[in-house]
């Protein structure tokens, strides 16, 4: 996304340092009007971006970064850069620990776009900056990245920062370095799960909002598998150079470092001489033992992932040794090479009994640390239900079955994404049924292949198997349930389907959006829309970007008649789901004409009229329009080809557009195997 920099403090928030003047830009370099903020001042510049402070419509002071096509040699890292930004932007709010980006807008005429940020904390103290009128004192921040006073005057302004405050504080509590790294690796675990890396951690980089450390320059995330250009800040970039995992775990480590040590990260690993004296030296050696491991110069031997950083440091902030738990693991290693072969053998062989290749709570675990990682950030990524995130997911599940061709879950998984294509569908199943061939996993997608060719009742048998199985990962045990509370919901068992799904939601032992999904369709299909709504709406605010959510809670609105909030989460679905944002601001725009001119019927038949200008129209989508305008004849006639066209199931049982009672419907679904 990014390209290579010559400036070792790229351009975002840590573009300068405290106290350093920033020169006025040339007259040829003025900031171009930015739509609804009034430039006050620049507050940061590197090669190819400046941040200045603004002020919006209604009087909020924002962060706004310019990045000009003209600081690029060629089109293709100019368009890697703003490809980063619009892949950011709809994730940037679901952590605490990441900067929130509140617009993201491109001027092509004028030859630059701009993305507008949540503001720091402004350095407190004498040195202060000053955001304030004549005889105010200065104003924190509201909790939403927002400093407000409209009409007081802009004279300074100085983002807090970890290097200011390593520079202001010297070295920090191991406690507070503990937090600080908790935050920070909870923001790299949710960007390292989008396939993003950051490539340029330092502290001059890392930002206090509200007193939370955030990521900032977030001008430098970048796809894992974006081409990389080398970036970066000397003494933070790993030797085999940045743009991995594994590359931000180093640099965050010598960041960690600089904290606890109060030394430049050029001494790693050096020790403070006095550490001894402190009260808290056995902590401080149990930090050390986490920045040891990611500071590796063998990327090999850092974490891998994330995940494992974020429990050591959970483990730490508990109170426990990260130390003996390692020192557990390589006596296990040792007893491995040269143990008593005979008690080993037992031990394994217990193990391999109970749980073949298994964990302690019996699913199954490769012995390659990769793979497992691999497999976890695919089904991650699967659940939230976006394209690009599906594609990812399908890329982490297909290496790790490269580096281990028979690992059940690595299977299930691109059997997961592989769900609306039968061919591949069918690859994976017949795999599946030759390595593990009475797994839940190999039942589940045995029974989906038989669902999608509209064999409805064995289907829902086979499905019922697979919850009886034994699954090879916690994914393949939930969605066994999840999936046979699916198809009791498309055969109209309401009931039957939420006691699957709460099972279901036991196993994950956490929210999943799918399931809440789910949880919510058992109260659609019964004509609850205020509970439904609730789920759907629960489904949003765990995952923000979950496209399903978004979808159900708009058509759930749209039964309640409130069609101007449908179409605004109609619209939102969209945008996730990657349409062109200009032709779905039109389409909703026109749904939105239609309501004010002529209603609800209107409102439907420009549905009616926009789905068959489709290329491939899509019949039952066509059928229940028709149902809504009370046109029977039609609506009846499209379901016949619908599924003469490609047997169906899904919605035909939940969509309240139909009446149950009715003899066609019932005739229909008993035809088709949803009834009986």
């Amino acid at each position: 996304m990014s390209s290579p920099r010559s400036d070792p403090s790229p351009s975002g928030f840590g573009a300068f340092q405290l106290g350093d003047s920033i020169p006025p830009a040339p007259a040829s370099q003025s900031p171009p009007p930015i739509p609804d903020h009034q430039l006050l001042h620049s507050i940061g510049r590197g090669s190819y971006g400046e941040v200045w402070l603004a002020r919006s419509a209604t009087g909020s002071l924002r962060a706004v970064k310019i990045v000009r096509r003209s600081s690029f040699d060629q089109d293709r890292p100019y368009e890697r850069e703003f490809e980063g930004i619009k892949n950011f932007e709809p994730i940037s709010h679901a952590r605490e620990s990441q900067v929130d980006i509140f617009h993201v807008g491109r001027n092509d005429t004028d030859g630059f776009f701009y993305y507008i940020m949540e503001l720091a904390d402004p350095v407190a103290g004498d040195q202060s900056s000053v955001i304030r009128g004549p005889t105010e004192k200065p104003e924190s921040n509201d909790g939403r990245g927002t400093l407000r006073k409209a009409d007081a005057p802009i004279t300074d302004y100085f983002p807090r920062t970890l290097k200011h405050d390593l520079r202001s504080r010297g070295a920090l509590p191991v406690a507070e370095c503990v937090q600080i790294a908790l935050s920070l690796t909870r923001a790299l675990e949710h960007l390292h799960s989008h396939g993003l890396v950051h490539r340029d951690i330092k502290p001059s980089n890392i930002i206090f909002v509200n007193g939370v450390p955030k990521l900032a320059d977030i001008g430098l995330v970048t796809s894992v598998d974006a081409t990389r250009s080398f970036v970066g800040t000397d003494g933070y970039i790993p030797p085999e150079g940045p743009g991995s995992p594994q590359a931000d775990f180093y640099s965050l480590g010598k960041v960690l470092y600089e904290c606890v040590t109060g030394k430049d990260r050029l001494d790693f690993p050096e020790l403070p001489t006095d550490w001894r004296t402190h009260w808290d030296f056995k902590q401080l050696l149990e930090f050390n033992e986490v920045l040891t491991r990611a500071c590796d110069t063998d990327p090999r031997q850092r974490y891998p992932s994330a995940e494992q950083l974020r429990a050591d440091l959970e483990l730490l902030q508990s109170g426990n040794s990260v130390k003996k738990k390692r020192d557990r693991q390589k006596n296990w290693k040792v007893g491995k090479r040269v143990g008593v072969a005979a008690v080993i053998l037992m031990l394994l062989t217990i193990v391999a009994l109970r749980f073949p290749r298994g964990s302690s709570d019996g699913y199954d675990q490769s012995s390659e640390p990769e793979v497992n990682a691999l497999v976890e950030q695919g089904f991650v990524a699967w659940r939230e239900g976006i394209p690009q995130r599906t594609q990812y997911a399908e890329q982490q599940f297909q290496k790790a079955h490269q580096i281990e061709p028979t690992f059940v879950p690595a299977l299930y998984g691109l059997g997961a994404v592989y769900l609306g294509d039968g061919t591949k569908l069918r690859e994976i199943a017949k795999k599946l049924e030759e390595i593990a061939p009475d797994s839940a996993e190999t039942w589940q997608l045995v029974a989906y292949i038989e669902w999608n060719e509209g064999q409805f009742r064995q289907g829902l048998a086979d499905m019922k198997r697979a919850t009886e199985k034994r699954p090879a990962c916690k994914e393949g045990h939930a969605w066994a349930h999840g999936g046979y509370g699916y198809f009791l919901q498309n055969v109209g068992d309401a009931q039957g389907a939420l006691e699957q799904y709460r099972q279901a939601k036991t196993i994950i032992n956490g929210i999943d959006p799918i399931i809440l999904d789910h949880f919510g369709h058992t109260y659609y299909m019964r004509s609850n829309l205020v509970e439904a709504l609730n789920y759907y709406q629960a489904s949003i605010d765990q995952t923000p970007t979950h496209i399903g959510g978004h979808w159900w809670k708009a058509r759930t609105l749209e039964e309640m008649g409130r069609f101007d909030e449908a179409t605004e989460e109609y619209e939102k679905s969209d945008r996730l789901a990657g349409e062109d944002p200009v032709k779905t601001k039109r389409f909703y725009d026109t749904l939105r004409s239609a309501l004010q001119r002529g209603g609800t019927e209107s409102y439907w038949r420009k549905k009616l009229e926009e789905a068959h200008k489709e290329t491939s129209p899509n019949l039952y989508y066509i059928a229940t329009l028709y149902a809504r305008l009370g046109e029977w004849d039609r609506a009846y006639d499209h379901l016949e080809r619908a599924f003469e066209q490609n047997p169906f199931a899904g919605g035909l049982m939940v969509d309240l557009c139909w009446k149950h009672t009715d003899e066609r419907f019932q005739k229909f679904a008993r035809k088709i195997g949803l009834m009986q």
